[in-house]
């Protein structure tokens, strides 16, 4: 009888075990960059960070494009087979292409995902051929929005009073480009603008770029750090103002993020 009731001992607390495994391991959304009611007045996208990987078959994309895999026509070249030639961008970095895990006014979502650090990235999209947005990514609405993350639920308010933009956004090279002419623009910017840049995931304070030129509203970044080397592929945030304290610390007006991919 002892025996038997020990057994079921085991196997009640062997069952709890796994049932308190099975919760620790599910995914969480540990941190957004946007609270429940606020209100948004920049284009700036949201940084969503989660407690682990997330999976193929959790994103329920039409598509998921890993931009290591990314390659590009090589002109002058006679045999067509051997003509392509891979960018060697960075592999952990990936293009969700219209995911039902992420969700904005209903509609299915494509952003930008860090499988090293967890981090989704959603902003609208832009080229330099399209600098005000190409329509994809993030892009809400005047007024009222409903943003959902699985079964999380994130209602807040757009109004768009500043406009200012970072161009590309993200930046993807496209060819095989020599690093002198890895350039990204702040557009749209006052007449007096300092802009302070952080790496993401550890907030390290990378560069800080000043405009001072009243006939340009655009801003050049060579994506190279206070050292003079070139960052490195992820996701990115700057904030920008016209001046600083005694100490030196921005008193910044607004903020934002982008998404950087280059090579390993």
């Amino acid at each position: 009888m002892i025996n038997r009731i020990t057994l079921l001992l085991f196997i009640g607390l062997t069952f709890w075990s796994c049932e308190e495994e099975q919760e620790d391991d599910a995914l969480e959304l540990v941190y957004s960059s946007i609270n429940d009611g606020e209100v948004v007045e920049s284009p700036s996208g949201i940084i969503l960070k989660f407690s682990k990987e997330i999976s193929d078959e959790i994103f329920d994309a039409v598509s998921i494009e890993n931009y290591g895999d990314l390659v590009i026509q090589v002109p002058d070249t006679i045999d067509i087979d051997d003509n392509l030639q891979s960018l060697g961008l960075v592999d952990y970095i990936f293009l969700i292409n219209h995911s039902n895990f992420i969700k904005l006014n209903n509609q299915p979502q494509s952003f930008l995902y860090d499988s090293n650090t967890k981090f989704c990235l959603l902003v609208g999209f832009n080229t330099e051929l399209f600098p005000d947005g190409t329509g994809e990514g993030f892009v809400p609405i005047v007024g009222d929005n409903k943003l959902e993350i699985g079964d999380n639920e994130i209602n807040f308010s757009f109004y768009s009073n500043i406009s200012v933009r970072v161009v590309p956004n993200p930046y993807v090279p496209h060819s095989l480009e020599p690093e002198q002419l890895r350039l990204i623009r702040f557009s749209n910017l006052p007449d007096i603008a300092i802009i302070d840049i952080y790496q993401l995931d550890n907030e390290q304070h990378k560069r800080r770029l000043i405009q001072s030129n009243s006939y340009s509203a655009n801003l050049w970044w060579d994506l190279r750090d206070f050292s003079n080397q070139e960052i490195s592929s992820g996701f990115y945030f700057y904030r920008l103002g016209a001046d600083t304290t005694d100490t030196g610390y921005l008193n910044y007006l607004t903020s934002g993020y982008f998404g950087i991919i280059t090579t390993k």
